[in-house]
């Protein structure tokens, strides 16, 4: 048994059992209290109701019979009309008396018969103490005596006797029973009384110790969180009473809170949030805690965010410069365009675009082409030639330059304000395939970091690639023209042929002669790399060299007289900009550019040329000559570009 009462004390539950138990017997307390008062009021409300109905019983007889008796009485012997007010009176108020008696009775469930039947009594009493003092009125005093004699009003008191008798030992049997429910709930209400007494005791003893021992074990518990708090979360370098709970709770939920606020602000990309609290006098006891790794996080992902934005930088950088490279048809305004640009996207102050003149074997030297904000007067009388200057030498060696202790005599940044020296110089070649085709020159006030000096050399690659197509269509155009001052020298001499019979002989060992020359110059681009095709003027396919066959995977029986837009994308057909294109070259303007064409294979390729007009000797547009070499690699390099930048754009909105 006492093993028993110890387990029973040692239960978890042994507390809420009691707590529970007591609470229900102050339930019941309650309740029975609440039934008692309810037991009060209803005899309370019993008694006056019961006081209530003997009242007004008693009413019947002493107000209304007995009123209208001394009415009679009085008016028969003094015949003064103020001693019959009395029964007026009784008519007046006998409704309500009986009425409200009634609406007692029924209330309690009392048989009202009896009520009905004295009631009736009363009223026919009431009509003969009437109908005496009409007699009396009248002087009829015989017969208001026979009716006297009657003694009617006996007969109502025996009926009110039958009626009150057993009513007021109703009305006593009731409150009888209201008072013994009332003693019954008193002594049920003292027996929870003492249960609760004997229960409370022993259990307040009990729950004082319990709590006394949940005490110290609470202050174990706070010194524990306090402690791993310090150590897993945040330690402030100060320490907290180990007493004052509030404290280290509310420190334990402040350190929660700020980790919570501040994972949600590097979620969103805020990495200039800061730990509240953390500084250089506890950094060293937050090394490998929540605090100190959240840190390391926020370093991290601003690194991260950093490198992206750069990369990001980059890609868009060399998707403009190809946009603009590809747009740009005329070399001057391509200089122009690159170089204003590259200073505004690199936030330079000044830039400088040198090309390579390589027209004169013999004199082969740099040129300015364009400069943004630069003193052209210091290059107007000056051919840089290779080792002259920063610029010579970094055509020569074929190497970036960058400087940043420029000499104050090197270039000046022109402002409103005055002139100021830059604090860096950027000398880029513009290179492919080691051939230096240009030199990039750059003056900053701002150092170029590592990655804006790796875009710039991009930059300058794609220039490169750009200038050489170009120089390349150049030569190509010449090699055109050329072909067709030959080719109009040709029908000259014919001309005078048929004009000069005797001169026939000569003038056709000339044009044997000059034939042979076109022939030679026609078979030394056939042997070249430049694609060659002829058309008539509505597109269809004549003939094309050797390397067209091979750039587009054909044989010649296969395209020979077949149209053009065998090469062509379907859509890009169905525009009007390809019908235009036809429309131009059979009106005789020529057509340079860069295009987009179809493989054999379905394949696409990338070439740069130009269509060029054939005229008869009137002058007349007869043929279309195209003339175009294969670019597709560094277009390529500009489509990769871009989708670098798209990726790159990706994963900076994945990281947010």
């Amino acid at each position: 048994m006492k093993k028993l009462i110890k387990q029973i004390f040692k239960s978890k539950n042994l507390i809420p059992a009691l707590l529970f138990s007591f609470a229900v017997l102050l339930v019941i307390n309650s309740v029975l209290t609440f039934y008692n008062a309810k037991t009060i009021v209803e005899n309370n409300t019993l008694k006056i109701e019961t006081e209530d109905i003997k009242q007004r019983t008693s009413a019947i007889i002493g107000n209304v019979v007995h009123g209208a008796d001394l009415s009679v009485r009085g008016f028969a012997l003094t015949k003064n009309p103020q001693l019959a007010e009395p029964i007026k009176l009784v008519l007046r108020d006998k409704d309500s008396i009986f009425n409200s008696l009634e609406a007692l009775l029924v209330k309690q469930h009392y048989d009202i018969d009896s009520f009905r039947q004295m009631k009736a009594t009363v009223e026919d009493y009431l009509s003969f103490s009437m109908n005496m003092i009409e007699l009396a009125r009248k002087d009829s005093m015989q017969q208001f005596v026979e009716l006297l004699n009657e003694d009617r009003g006996y007969g109502v008191w025996k009926k009110y006797e039958a009626f009150c008798t057993p009513l007021f030992a109703f009305e006593k049997s009731l409150n009888d029973g209201a008072d013994s429910k009332y003693l019954q709930a008193l002594s049920r209400n003292r027996i929870i009384q003492m249960m609760m007494v004997l229960l409370g005791i022993p259990s307040i003893i009990y729950i004082v110790r319990k709590l006394k021992s949940e005490n110290s074990q609470r202050e174990q518990l706070l010194t524990a969180l306090n402690e791993n708090n310090r150590k897993y979360i945040f330690d402030t370098g100060t320490s907290l009473s180990h007493n004052d709970w509030k404290e280290i709770v509310a420190n334990s939920i402040n350190n929660f809170q700020q980790a919570n606020d501040f994972i949600t602000k590097i979620s969103r990309g805020d990495y200039t949030t800061q730990w509240i609290g953390l500084d250089e006098s506890n950094k060293a006891l937050n090394q490998v805690n929540l605090a100190g790794n959240l840190v390391a996080m926020r370093e991290l992902l601003k690194q991260t965010k950093t490198e992206d934005e750069r990369r990001n930088w980059s890609v868009a950088g060399l998707a403009k410069f190809a946009e603009i490279i590809r747009n740009q048809n005329d070399f001057q305004k391509l200089g122009d365009s690159i170089i204003s640009n590259i200073v505004k996207y690199t936030n330079s102050n000044q830039g400088g675009l040198f090309v390579l003149n390589d027209e004169n074997k013999n004199d082969v030297h740099l040129q300015l082409l364009s400069c943004f904000a630069w003193d052209k007067k210091k290059y107007v009388e000056k051919l840089i030639y290779p080792g002259d200057g920063l610029v010579g030498q970094c055509w020569q060696e074929g190497n970036p330059i960058f400087m940043t202790q420029v000499p104050s005599d090197y270039v000046t940044i022109t402002s409103g304000l005055g002139e100021a020296t830059p604090r860096c110089i950027f000398i880029v070649p513009l290179k492919v395939n080691d051939i230096v085709y240009g030199i990039l020159e750059l003056a900053s006030f701002q150092h170029y970091l590592d990655y804006e000096q790796a875009f710039l050399i991009e930059v300058c690659e794609a220039i490169a690639s750009s200038i050489a197509n170009v120089k390349i269509a150049d030569q190509t155009r010449h090699l055109l023209e050329q072909s067709q001052r030959q080719a109009q020298e040709l029908r000259s001499q014919e001309e005078e042929m048929r004009q000069n019979i005797e001169e026939q002989q000569a003038t056709q060992e000339e044009m044997q002669r000059k034939t042979l020359e076109l022939e030679s110059r026609i078979k030394a681009i056939n042997n070249s790399s430049i694609a060659s095709v002829e058309f008539d003027l509505d597109g269809i396919i004549l003939t094309a060299n050797e390397s067209f066959l091979k750039l587009m995977q054909y044989s010649l029986n296969e395209i020979q007289g077949k149209h053009h837009r065998i090469f062509v994308d379907p859509v890009q057909v169905a525009s009007e900009e390809y019908r235009k294109l036809w429309q131009d070259l059979a009106s005789g303007i020529t057509k340079p550019g860069v295009y987009e064409r179809i493989r054999k294979d379905k394949s696409k390729i990338y070439i740069s040329g130009s269509y060029s007009i054939i005229y008869d000797g009137s002058g007349k547009p007869i043929q279309v000559l195209k003339l175009a070499t294969e670019i597709t690699v560094s277009n390529q390099q500009l489509i990769s570009s871009k989708e670098q930048k798209e990726k790159g754009t990706h994963m900076e909105l994945h990281v947010s």
